[in-house]
């Protein structure tokens, strides 16, 4: 019961830190890039171009961002040097957990900003052919846990080498493999 009160104290701290807001605004205009850059959904269709290459933007860029929040947002208590207090008040496992929720809830609010105010733009470039539930998907299933996932490896890279720097390289190389394309398996067949 007393995580909920630790959690609804860091959602509410997190939420007036002028770094978190950036990041929040950054990743709502993450979904722009994808516009820019149309390299990552190939298919040349409308729900391609305006959908899918917005959305694995927002999920890319804002997933390395949200990635360095976790990480600093968990690094502040050791870098003001009050981590021995309050690590005697509350568990280090409940505040990393209420720390690690609390920048969970700054990504939901942020995918769902991002998807609130590109809608008008996407329904009006892809017309008769928008589908709100192919959209809200691919935000909510797309984008949200790529954030998600950004933040549970920050974090627990973070728990176990308690520095911000291999966190952050922790996350650049599970995002590297990731993208990695596996090899057919048409291929693999014909070797043996």
């Amino acid at each position: 019961m007393r995580a909920l009160a630790y959690l609804r104290v860091e959602v509410g701290r997190i939420f007036r830190t002028p770094l978190a807001w950036a990041i929040l605004i950054l990743t709502v205009c993450t979904p722009l890039l994808g516009h820019q850059w149309p390299i990552f959904a190939a298919g040349g269709t409308m729900n391609a171009d305006f959908i899918a290459n917005p959305v694995l933007a927002c999920g890319l860029v804002g997933g390395l961002l949200y990635g360095v929040l976790t990480a600093l947002q968990l690094d502040k208590v050791h870098q003001s040097k009050v981590s021995v207090l309050t690590d005697a008040i509350v568990s280090p496992v409940t505040m990393g957990f209420c720390r690690t929720a609390a920048v969970a809830v700054s990504a939901l609010c942020a995918i769902a900003m991002a998807a609130l105010l590109h809608l008008p733009y996407t329904m009006a470039q892809v017309g008769r052919v928008f589908d709100m539930s192919l959209y809200l998907g691919a935000y909510f299933i797309l984008a949200l846990p790529t954030l998600l996932f950004s933040i549970l490896i920050v974090s627990a890279a973070y728990h176990i080498a308690g520095r911000v720097d291999v966190s952050v390289v922790v996350l650049i190389v599970a995002m590297l493999a990731s993208s990695q394309t596996p090899r057919s398996s048409g291929s693999q067949n014909r070797r043996l």
